[in-house]
């Protein structure tokens, strides 16, 4: 099981929770169940509807009891080594036609998942609900459950259907569980930090005055397929002009600007950044370079359980105001199964916010196995762009590198 199990029933009992269930599609894959489908959104089949899943699937999670995992039948045929111990299953299995039985459906899912130890199929999602709620002992409880991926008349009618239930939105207490990483999560984290930059360092061999950045972009393609990655993104950042992602972008010789770069690995993603400086450079240049580093090292110096998410940026903003860095500008943001998750490191922290059940500082408190990215830039209009990326994870000591990643000096071409 990749998801933290653990800390779900921790927030469970902070949050006087008897259950979390899980509808966005994000949660889900990070939960363990991934269809592409699963994107599409009501109003792309209802004109008018609703931003929420057309197709609705869902993870239940008993308070200390195994989750269980509630697919529709028209997505299930997508599901590839989808191991779990519960499963039920909801659509119309019986085709007028076909002749298509219920017994037929059971082979299919006793090819399609390993080691099922209980499955349940229902004609309808409301009967396989019930069902769930029966036999989990949840038709008087709270439960948290994430609004955003269930369209209103759906979410209205579960509250009608279980009118002894009390529901709470459970949006962002999903994002917070993302927050602390399991084992399985660190080290499919950090493959695939390794695989984007050993891409990354590959691409760079075709980055050459008048080489369309095009050319860049395929070469980092074809390393991370060969790793059975997924590309993400890979940006351009010259001039001072911002993110582009122009292929037909003819590189200029003396000129210094930044890459940013990501891949998908099992859901997880990586992002990472580096400095190019091509031709001729000054003096200066190295010497802005070297400063901006040392902003970004002085927040993973800073970085360990227990502080706030604004010391690290006060330690950084620190060098900044040393060397008065006015125009650099740096951040940090969780990183996992999206490139920007909790915990954010910024200025803007200084508030508190309602998290669907409680009040909650928004300057969150740094704990063991977070996974988070400090970047640091300078953007100076229309002539050139400095670009730092880095992935940390928390130890119980401190702060260490995910996975190396070399930033001490840009690359020189």
């Amino acid at each position: 099981m990749f998801f933290n199990l653990d800390y779900a029933n921790k927030l469970m009992e902070t949050y006087k929770l008897d259950a979390l269930i899980a509808t966005d599609c994000d949660t889900l894959k990070y939960l363990g169940y991934d269809a592409w489908i699963n994107y599409t959104k009501e109003w792309m089949f209802k004109p008018g509807g609703d931003i929420a899943g057309a197709i609705n699937n869902f993870c239940i999670i008993p308070l200390k009891n195994e989750p269980v995992y509630l697919l529709s039948a028209d997505l299930f045929t997508f599901l590839e080594n989808f191991n779990s111990k519960i499963v039920y299953v909801y659509g119309d299995f019986k085709d007028k036609e076909s002749k298509v039985e219920k017994n037929i459906l059971l082979q299919s899912i006793d090819r399609k998942i390993n080691n099922v130890f209980e499955r349940g199929v229902s004609n309808n999602l409301i009967n396989a609900l019930k069902l769930i709620f029966k036999k989990n002992n949840l038709l008087n409880s709270r439960i948290g459950i994430e609004k955003i991926g269930l369209n209103k008349d759906l979410f209205e009618n579960i509250k009608i259907l279980f009118s002894k239930c009390e529901f709470i939105d459970a949006t962002e207490i999903f994002r917070i569980l993302r927050m602390i990483k399991t084992q399985n999560e660190l080290e499919n984290i950090k493959k695939c930090a390794k695989i984007t930059e050993n891409a990354a360092i590959k691409s760079i061999q075709k980055i050459k005055p008048g080489n369309i950045f095009g050319d860049t972009i395929k070469t980092f393609n074809k390393a991370i397929m060969k790793e059975n990655a997924v590309f993400d993104h890979y940006i351009l950042l010259p001039k001072g002009l911002g993110c582009l992602s122009c292929e037909d972008y003819i590189i200029e010789n003396n000129s210094i600007f930044g890459i940013d770069v990501g891949a998908f690995l099992n859901n997880y993603v990586s992002d990472t950044a580096l400095t190019i400086f091509i031709g001729t450079y000054s003096r200066k240049d190295i010497d802005i370079y070297k400063k901006l580093l040392e902003i970004m090292d002085n927040g993973f110096k800073s970085a360990k359980p227990g502080v706030f998410c604004s010391d690290i940026f006060h330690s950084m903003k620190a060098v900044q105001k040393k060397y008065n860095l006015s125009k650099s500008i740096f951040e940090g943001h969780g990183i996992g199964i999206s490139c920007r998750e909790y915990p954010i490191i910024n200025k803007n922290l200084k508030y508190s916010y309602y998290d669907g059940v409680l009040e909650r500082k928004a300057d969150f408190i740094i704990e063991e196995n977070m996974v988070f990215n400090i970047e640091v830039a300078w953007h100076i209009f229309n002539i050139k762009t400095f670009q730092i990326e880095k992935t940390f994870i928390i130890t119980g000591l401190g702060c260490e590198e995910l996975e190396f990643q070399d930033r001490i000096e840009p690359i020189y071409i």
